[in-house]
């Protein structure tokens, strides 16, 4: 086996690496964890330093598997968890604060003052944060005054840590950071100035496709290019082959996000989406939506612990499977709050509809259905109103491609096309956005792995048809909404 690529992921929950031959077919992968830690309500942090040794050590298992020598490899593409971020020392490059995750509300009241100011600064978003570290960490601000202060967004952390102190963003991480300006792609300089923070903290932008360093010879025994970083969803629309305005995917992950590429146009979606950079090539960008759901594979695994099944969310599928419905019983999967349309931080998950008709069964099909039914709220934000803003022509759906490690659930999918009305289509590959950094690395040390198709060739392994019809899907639909806005109501 020849390794040719190589992808690193670090996602939410665990960091992995896969290897991949000059086709772009996978060698082989390797998975380490990585722990969170919930020092109060609201507060969701991760170490640093754990995240970049858990990130060598998947580079060189994932290698060694092949039997490859770090020579051969031609690229290396990176992948990463956005809206998360840690401050480090640019000299010793040791990290001077936690990785405050992307789920962490801190910065929510702060968010809303940004907002009032006229700033797209969301608490899911770097930038409050930030902010929160230079004011609440000495050694953060000692760094600051010392001009050694270096902040960034995961994929800037595990950059400088494999690549001797090279401190780059691409535009896709930058863009979610908050501290991004689309209209100028670039920093925000108005923002710097309201958040007390300095540009020579942040890191430079670059393309996503770009050779930009190479990792540390000593880390793998020889030098690897590095030849893309990107973030995890845009990189996953990207390996779905979603490269055409108007297409679209979901990631099932910890998390769901639906985007939908929107060409060189930024246009605007419904309430609680919005635009990002998907990635940036010669200096041009190509755009995309997104609506989020910020509990779906973790609340399915909340859910299997929670009834104790012991398979984890698999077991929970195929015991869901076994009913044919879910007895009257239903889950609001909201355990961090409620994400697109809502934007509810406060909402918590909400479990109705109990009576003598239900059972493990129907508990575990009503958790599985929730997901389904928040995926749909997000996507219905993208499609149904993208044309309503900076752009008048609407983007219409074909197929929803899906990618992630809840996607294996049959019956998931089965319930985000009858509950959509559009087919889904699952990917053969569930680590969309390792592929895709792997299909940017290569196209940036010139390698064409998709012989002349940017895509790689890419292909489903099964289609999902909707199977409802289209009064029972508008019923379905307008009773759950009623419950979660009942639930949004509750809350506020």
């Amino acid at each position: 086996m020849k390794t040719t690529l190589l992808a690193l992921d670090a996602g939410t929950t665990q960091v992995k690496a896969i290897a991949y031959d000059e086709k772009v077919t996978v060698l082989a992968r390797a998975v380490r964890p990585v722990a969170t830690t919930y020092p109060g309500p609201g507060l969701v942090e991760q170490d640093a330093s754990q995240v970049l040794a858990a990130s060598v050590e998947v580079l060189t298992e994932v290698l060694g598997r092949t039997g490859g020598k770090a020579e051969g490899v031609k690229a290396l593409g990176i992948a990463n968890q956005r809206g998360s971020i840690v401050a480090w020392d640019s000299v010793s490059t040791k990290p001077l604060s936690p990785m405050i995750s992307w789920q962490d509300a801190r910065g929510a009241e702060r968010c809303e003052q940004l907002q009032a100011a006229g700033f797209f600064v969301m608490p899911g978003m770097a930038a409050s944060k930030a902010e929160w570290i230079m004011a609440n960490i000495d050694a953060a601000a000692g760094a600051a005054a010392a001009g050694r202060l270096r902040m960034g967004t995961p994929n800037s952390w595990l950059v400088a840590g494999l690549c001797g102190g090279l401190h780059t963003c691409d535009h896709s991480n930058a863009f979610p950071s908050g501290l991004y300006d689309f209209a100028d792609g670039d920093w925000s300089d108005a923002l710097l100035v309201e958040l007390g923070l300095e540009r020579a903290m942040l890191p430079e932008l670059v393309d996503s496709k770009l050779v930009t360093g190479g990792l540390q010879a000593e880390l793998l025994g020889a030098t690897v290019p590095l030849g893309c970083t990107s973030a995890d969803q845009q990189a996953s629309l990207f390996g779905l082959g979603c490269l055409v305005e108007g297409s679209a995917k979901c990631t099932l992950g910890t998390s769901a996000s639906v985007n939908l590429n929107t060409g060189g146009e930024l246009r605007l979606g419904g309430p609680g989406t919005f635009p990002l950079v998907a990635w940036r090539e010669d200096g041009v960008s190509t755009y995309c939506m997104e609506g989020q759901v910020i509990t779906a594979g973790e609340a399915l695994r909340w859910a299997a612990t929670a009834l104790g099944f012991d398979g984890g969310p698999a077991a929970l599928a195929a015991q869901a499977e076994t009913a044919d419905d879910c007895g009257g019983a239903w889950m609001i999967p909201a355990l961090h709050g409620l994400g697109t349309p809502w934007q509810e931080n406060n909402a918590q998950a909400q479990l109705g509809g109990l009576s003598a008709a239900v059972g493990r069964a129907q508990l575990a099909r009503a958790s599985v259905e929730g997901v389904a039914h928040r995926v749909v709220d997000a996507a219905e934000g993208l499609w149904q109103t993208a044309g309503e803003a900076l752009s008048t022509e609407p983007l219409p759906l074909e197929a929803l491609r899906v990618d992630g490690g809840a996607s294996s659930s049959g019956l998931l999918l089965q319930m985000i096309a009858d509950f959509t009305g559009t087919r889904v289509e699952r990917s053969s590959d569930l680590d969309g956005g390792a592929r895709g950094v792997a299909l940017m690395a290569a196209a940036a040390v010139g390698l064409e792995p998709g012989e002349g198709d940017p895509g790689g060739g890419w292909s489903f392994d099964r289609v999902f048809e909707p199977a409802l019809t289209e009064e029972r899907r508008l019923e379905q639909r307008a009773t759950w909404k009623a419950r979660v806005q009942a639930l949004v109501e509750g809350s506020s």
